[in-house]
């Protein structure tokens, strides 16, 4: 997880998501850093987090686990592609 989370790092500036037990070495790696860093209540609040950070010019990273995936269909297809907005997913 901690070369996952140094490659992510060098292009973000904020991490948003829901805490799992399967990203618990890449959360660790966020909260040593000194990266704003959100927890959600859920992948699609992370998504609408991430796109309006987007807004005001920051880098944001969504983390999730794959059964998230289903929950953010939503966010992405109605909110982010129209704008062409596209945050980073982890």
């Amino acid at each position: 997880m901690k070369d996952l989370f140094t490659e992510v790092n060098k292009s973000v500036d904020l991490y948003v998501g829901v805490p799992d037990s399967l990203l618990k070495g890449f959360i660790n790696e966020i909260e040593k850093s000194n990266t704003p860093h959100i927890v959600a209540a859920n992948e699609g609040h992370a998504v609408a987090i991430a796109f309006g950070a987007m807004l005001v010019g920051k880098r944001p990273c969504v983390y999730l686990q794959n059964s998230g995936l289903g929950n953010i269909i939503n966010p992405l297809t109605s909110l982010c592609l129209p704008s062409k907005v596209h945050p980073l997913l982890v």
